[in-house]
């Protein structure tokens, strides 16, 4: 218990039923729900979001019976919800154990909103321009013949336009860098 008080990672227990039967600092922090609040109550309902709910009863049904199920010792990403009904990603890794015949879950959560925000902005920086935040080359490349593909799969027709500055150096050469750039713009 002092081991998990001490965590930074959300760690959770359930019972076959759904039924939250531990819940760390570290979740109350995360879901904002306090441990007294949700004991007893079902974990689905408060943290996955309404469309993931049935699929989540679904595999509580076949944890019952078996304690398997697509969670189980792996490490998933999820859309978690909190008391205030804010939407953030939380990565999970579950484990099952049994007790006189009875099925219980244990899992970690991580809030992992931080590292989303980062890839995100990675994939910023690897595909658009940052000067203009437009597509970079490669990227419009990729999807434009995705378009291509696409145009010729459905007997679509298809046009592109390219434009280009004749003699754009000399806008550099004569007004430097700076004004080049915000022609470009």
């Amino acid at each position: 218990r002092a081991m998990s008080q001490a965590a930074h990672d959300a760690m959770v227990m359930v019972d076959s039923a759904d039924r939250i039967l531990f819940w760390n600092a570290a979740a109350e922090r995360m879901f904002g729900y306090m441990a007294d609040e949700v004991l007893g109550k079902p974990m689905h309902a408060l943290i996955c979001l309404p469309e993931d709910q049935k699929a989540a009863a679904r595999g509580m049904e076949r944890f019952a019976r078996t304690g398997t199920g697509p969670v189980m010792d792996s490490v998933l990403e999820f859309s978690a919800l909190r008391r205030d009904g804010s939407v953030f990603p939380v990565e999970r890794s579950v484990a099952a154990f049994a007790v006189r015949g009875e099925w219980f879950a244990v899992g970690g959560l991580r809030d992992i909103t931080e590292r989303k925000q980062a890839e995100e902005q990675l994939r910023l920086l690897a595909t658009t321009d940052g000067l203009t935040n437009l597509l970079n080359r490669r990227r419009f490349m990729e999807l434009a013949e995705n378009e291509l593909q696409r145009a010729e799969r459905f007997g679509q027709p298809m046009a592109l336009l390219m434009v280009d500055v004749d003699h754009f150096k000399s806008i550099n050469d004569t007004n430097g860098h700076a004004a080049g750039d915000q022609v470009i713009r």
